[in-house]
């Protein structure tokens, strides 16, 4: 299972990830560092201060074997799923 979400001008070390075996929790921040005064910017497609997001996920997954990796702006974070118990026979046995 993977999920992905654009985090660009984040610090990777800011973001905080909370996985269990039904969902994915992104925390962090941007920070604004004000190049430019707010009345100077014609249009402005980031925003600013903290975010969440909760992302549910379909299957359940391991999430002690989750990983995240940070590239370009986008947060990847990998879950195995669990394998399905597969049925067993088992023979009785005489005593």
């Amino acid at each position: 299972m993977v999920v992905k979400a654009p985090v660009a001008g984040v610090d990777p070390e800011m973001i905080d990830i909370d996985v269990t075996n039904e969902s994915v929790a992104i925390r962090g921040e941007r920070y604004d560092e004000k190049e430019v005064d707010q009345e100077g910017y014609h249009f402005q497609e980031c925003y600013w201060g903290s975010f969440a997001r909760t992302v549910m996920l379909p299957v359940e997954c391991d999430a002690e074997k989750a990983e995240a990796t940070f590239k370009n702006g986008i947060l990847t974070i990998r879950l195995p799923k669990f394998k399905k118990a597969t049925a067993k026979k088992v023979k009785v046995r005489h005593t």
